[in-house]
């Protein structure tokens, strides 16, 4: 049904599945701008080996899949090559399974308790909106005409969907794709669009810059926001002070009406290492152990009035 002679390539060299949504903007987890630099080799993506979330997803996409077929009667078969889209290679996709006798794929996937709410009712379409470009892009790709996506929530809750070919919305998601590809081809990267971008972005700068209307506005705007941050801290300081004199040295767990609305307990502090003791007693080790970190810009608004 479809072509799967292309071997596993380096991310670094398409847009697949899971890239999407970052280029649609609705990805919680990485921005436009980022994706940009690790496609461009500026920036190596986090490793996630030692990560649980996606080690236990990983681990339970078998078992999501056994129980997708069990419950649907369906046959899948898993598929390791990645397919490559038959007009615009750098177009590409990872998929969980194959749905058998169908021109259909099914997504595994796992949820914590958390963001149970961004999936709708079992039976239905609403799967989370971040892996709705996944799964049209994973259409468009291949060109299947539906994708089941078997969510296990909580590690309890079994959950199916099923979303439709749409063909309107593939062509929109095409063209955003080739044009953050092109921009990748190009080294013109997209906007910052937050304050981690920012840094990344721009990681050196001398000299004094003049700021236009739309630069002051923005500096009042911090300042007034910095002000009513504190005044909320303070306010919330307050309030804890009152639940932390309820217990004192009485206990270390609040009830009200028997459920529970705070804590007070002890915890294991940090170790740390004494570094003026070490450099004092043992120098020549300091020396060999010191490590300075790279240089990097502070951001510090001045006071405006």
């Amino acid at each position: 049904m479809r072509d799967t002679s292309i071997g596993v390539s380096d991310r670094m060299g398409y847009i697949g599945g899971s890239d999407a949504a970052v280029v649609s903007g609705l990805s919680p987890w990485k921005t436009p701008f980022e994706l940009y630099l690790e496609k461009t080799g500026e920036l190596y993506p986090y490793d996630l080996s030692g990560n649980e979330r996606v080690y236990w997803g990983s681990v339970l996409e078998a078992i999501v899949a056994r129980e997708y077929a069990r419950r649907t009667g369906q046959k899948v078969r898993r598929v390791k090559a990645l397919i490559r889209d038959a007009e615009v290679p750098y177009l590409a996709v990872h998929i969980d399974r194959d749905i058998l006798n169908s021109n259909g794929i099914l997504e595994c996937k796992t949820a914590g308790l958390r963001v149970a709410g961004h999936w709708g009712e079992s039976g239905t379409d609403e799967i989370a909106e971040y892996y709705l470009p996944q799964a049209q892009h994973t259409m468009m790709v291949t060109g299947a005409e539906f994708v089941d996506v078997a969510v296990l929530i909580g590690g309890n809750e079994f959950r199916l969907y099923h979303v439709d070919r749409d063909d309107e919305y593939i062509g929109l998601l095409r063209d955003t794709e080739i044009r953050f590809w092109q921009r990748v081809t190009d080294r013109d990267p997209p906007d910052p669009e937050t304050i981690a971008d920012a840094k990344l972005a721009w990681q050196s700068g001398e000299g004094v810059v003049e700021g236009d209307d739309a630069a002051y506005d923005a500096a009042v705007h911090l300042q007034d926001y910095v002000d009513e941050i504190k005044h909320l801290t303070e306010r919330a300081d307050a309030e804890k002070l009152k639940l932390m004199s309820a217990m004192g040295d009485n206990g270390d767990t609040l009830t009200y009406d028997n459920r529970k609305i705070a804590t007070w307990k002890e915890q294991k502090g940090r170790t740390t290492v004494d570094s003026q003791a070490l450099k004092a007693d043992y120098p020549e080790t300091y020396e060999s152990v010191k490590k300075e970190g790279a240089p990097f810009r502070v951001f510090r608004a001045s006071k405006i009035g």
